[in-house]
């Protein structure tokens, strides 16, 4: 939707007049000041138990008394708002319980130093009681909101309100990012396309943008593509919008990023985004020696369940108990990856003529709908992904890992475009964001997306992240079929 000019405006008094807008849905004060009432709560309850519970205190407490039970409680107060722990943009997400901790860590060095040079003998059995019952208490609540929070962002309140700004295709890529996030801390308003032919005032897009931030209530004016401004328009943008109590924010063009590799840095006096050398090589013997811990244990614990579906597959159709087939490794090595067989034999000669029948191959993802070569058995192992647990045997042999890319077979990676081919950098995994995100369901520009994504991203800490998730799938299977 293109976004017409308030007409009876000049670009002077929209850039440089001071303007307060109403926020009738300003869901982010509330939350913020939700928060910071109850850590007040909180401490002033735990000051409470430190000096009922403390060694014995006078029947009338003591200046001192009450100075060594508040005092802590308002340091501690302050080094949460220091370190932006009720920021309404991190608000609902782990980041918020990061900075709570950041915060407790300084006020406690804070309250150390003080007290070891204030009062050296001090009754510190009471700070003690003040900053650990303070801090669980504080992290409850926490909990406590950020569970009302994501329960109405389910339904569809309390999301941050983006106006994206930019090139049609940029508007358009950045918007369809947006809708993946099922989170639903973020909605899109509306769109402002820059550069479209019948641009008014100039071509200058700063007052279009500003007459749409009012009627739409925006919080936050998105920018998808930093070269569609000038950086004179963009800052007079940013000026205009802090009068209006509205935040900026522009997308850099990186790609597909992880935020924790995206350093800032000053160099001249100006800000820069520093992208430093992935930490892929550097974490790759940990990661390697997490394949090996966890697939041993993996083996121990599920022996069991392997033995028992290994029965079930023997007896209920004729053929051997594993299936073996040729995928593509590791800097492109072809291994044998190995899982309890789910189809008839002879069922990889069929697989041409199924394919054949579903239309031309264009995309390099061999998939039947509806496999008629699945046995009944097959669809409850895909079902459950048990049909998967062999792999922990290549996983402990090192062809593959815990999490990474999806092994494809030789045809499947000769169709690989030019980008496709970086998913052979690392070892194929049992798990990974494909398998997350949308099981076999997604389609291939969306699962290659995913598995560059890691590729370029990956880490121990994000292993661990994907392979809980992969817990919760399993539990919680789909119609889907793994793939």
């Amino acid at each position: 939707m293109l976004l017409r000019p308030l007409r009876d405006l000049e670009v002077p008094d929209l850039v440089t007049a001071p303007v307060v807008v109403p926020r009738s849905h300003d869901w982010r004060g509330f939350h913020s000041s939700a928060r910071a009432l109850t850590d007040a709560a909180a401490l002033g309850v735990s000051a409470l138990v430190a000096f009922v519970v403390g060694s014995p205190a006078p029947p009338v407490p003591s200046l001192a008394t009450i100075a060594w039970c508040a005092g802590p409680c308002a340091v501690l107060l302050v080094c949460l708002a220091l370190v932006g722990s009720r920021d309404p943009r991190i608000l609902g997400t782990g980041t918020e319980f990061t900075r709570v901790l950041r915060g407790v860590a300084w006020a406690v060095g804070v309250v150390a130093v003080a007290g070891w040079l204030v009062v050296p003998d001090g009754p510190r059995g009471g700070v003690l009681v003040v900053g650990v019952l303070g801090t669980i208490l504080i992290l409850v609540a926490r909990f406590v909101w950020q569970h009302v929070l994501l329960r109405a962002r389910r339904a569809g309140r309390c999301a941050e309100r983006l106006l994206v700004v930019g090139s049609a295709g940029s508007t358009a890529r950045m918007v369809e990012d947006l809708e993946r996030d099922r989170s639903g801390r973020v909605t899109v308003v509306d769109t402002f396309v820059i550069g479209r032919p019948d641009a008014p005032n100039g071509g200058d897009a700063v007052p279009d943008v500003l007459a749409a931030v009012h009627p739409h209530c925006v919080d936050t004016v998105l920018v998808a593509a930093s070269d569609v401004m000038c950086p004179d328009a963009m800052r007079r943008l940013g000026w205009a919008l802090r009068d209006r109590r509205v935040d900026l924010a522009v997308a850099p063009p990186l790609g597909e990023v992880a935020p924790h590799r995206v350093q800032h840095r000053n160099i001249a006096g100006r800000p820069f985004l520093h992208l430093p050398t992935a930490e892929a090589r550097s974490t790759e013997p940990l990661k390697r020696a997490v394949d090996i811990v966890g697939s041993t244990i993996l083996l121990v614990v599920l022996a069991p369940v392997l033995l028992g579906v290994a029965a079930v597959v023997r007896v209920s159709s004729r053929g051997p108990v594993l299936y073996r087939q040729e995928r593509i490794g590791r800097f492109g090595v072809p291994f044998q990856m190995l899982k309890f067989r789910s189809m008839r034999v002879g069922a990889d000669a069929e697989l041409e003529a199924l394919i054949a029948a579903d239309g031309p191959v264009v995309e390099p993802l061999f998939k039947v709908r509806d496999d008629p070569r699945v046995t009944r058995v097959g669809r409850v192992l895909r079902r459950y992904s048990l049909d998967e647990l062999p792999q922990l045997l290549n996983v402990l042999g090192g062809s593959m890992s815990l999490v990474g890319p999806r092994p494809q077979r030789p045809a499947e990676v000769a169709l690989y475009e030019e980008a496709a081919h970086r998913r052979l950098l690392t070892r194929p995994g049992m798990s990974g964001l494909w398998q997350v995100e949308g099981r076999s369901a997604l389609p291939w520009r969306e699962a290659i997306r995913l598995d560059l994504y890691y590729v370029d991203n990956r880490s121990v800490r994000g292993d661990l992240h994907i392979l809980a998730r992969t817990a919760r799938a399993v539990a919680a299977p789909t119609e889907d079929e793994a793939h």
